[in-house]
């Protein structure tokens, strides 16, 4: 049997027991919507007490966390939403305003719009710059932030440099076929490249493949953006809220030598965690291993009443 056939049947049946753990929950929640910035978001809110916010990455949406979600609703206040552009949210122009800026301020403003005060903050990949950048900006707004293999700063070491030259490569592919037009192409080489593998996206159960191209124009208007201006190590090294470094077992190396990266930055006594058993793309394969490790921190670091 094929290496991708294998990791293929894998996720099948970890997204598999994840429908199955989301049906012993409660009842999915209702969709809602807040206007922000002149635009709608779209989220969902399940569970009671702390709010825990959670920001998906380039090829996602809110349903990115759905399998995370029982776990957290039984202790928290899981919320989900989809950032600006992103399924199902209605674009209000042609994606002039998919830039990392707008993106935080829409986060910041969206944490506002909830009216709970201070909130845990967990952003992967693109979402976790985004939620990096927000926190730095307005900490007042966080309690504790988890990065998960977000790439929040730029690589010094010569094989940090190597990797992020790797993946720019790959990425490169993705970013020629959405400026091609072909939309729904862009999504299949990002998702092999973020997963380190040619074909990787076949691995994948066709209702994640779906949510993957329902995404198609985002990814596109986020190939077109600007370039963002990374935080420097100084900047990173003056968080003054508890954060968490989160990591996957079967990550390619860009994304590990990012963790590494940014634990050298962080303010001593930066957490870390590894997700086992899964990629870069971790919450459709172990939802669970992920959202416990999450659960582990956030209870460290209540929010005062």
């Amino acid at each position: 049997m094929s290496k991708f056939k294998i990791v293929g049947m894998m996720v099948l049946i970890a997204f598999a027991m994840g429908i199955v753990l989301m049906g012993d929950a409660v009842a999915a929640p209702s969709v809602k919507k807040v206007t922000i910035s002149g635009t709608e978001l779209t989220y969902i809110e399940d569970g009671k007490g702390e709010p825990v916010v959670f920001v998906h990455g380039a090829v996602s949406d809110w349903r990115t966390w759905e399998g995370v979600r029982p776990f957290i609703a039984q202790k928290y206040c899981f919320v989900s939403y989809s950032r600006r552009y992103h399924f199902p949210n209605v674009w209000t122009d042609d994606g002039q305003n998919y830039t990392m800026s707008q993106h935080v301020e829409d986060l910041a403003a969206f944490i506002g719009a909830l009216n709970v005060g201070r909130v845990h903050l967990v952003g992967h990949s693109w979402g976790g710059i985004v939620a990096g950048i927000m926190a730095l900006k307005y900490p007042e707004l966080v309690q504790s932030l988890v990065l998960s293999e977000a790439r929040l700063i730029a690589q010094v070491s010569p094989e940090g440099e190597e990797a992020t030259q790797a993946f720019g490569q790959d990425t490169a592919k993705s970013k020629a076929a959405a400026l091609s037009g072909d939309y729904n192409q862009a999504v299949v080489l990002l998702v092999d490249a973020v997963s380190g593998a040619s074909g990787a996206w076949n691995s994948f159960p066709p209702d994640a493949q779906q949510s993957f191209l329902d995404n198609a124009r985002a990814v596109a208007a986020m190939h077109k953006a600007p370039a963002t201006r990374l935080p420097s190590c100084a900047e990173l090294g003056k968080f003054n809220i508890p954060v968490m470094v989160l990591g996957s077992e079967k990550s390619r190396a860009n994304y590990r030598f990012a963790n590494e990266r940014l634990l050298q930055c962080l303010p001593k006594g930066t957490e870390q965690a590894v997700i086992p058993g899964a990629g870069h793309l971790w919450p459709p394969v172990n939802p669970k291993g992920g959202a416990e490790a999450i659960i582990r921190f956030i209870e460290k670091h209540p929010i005062s009443k």
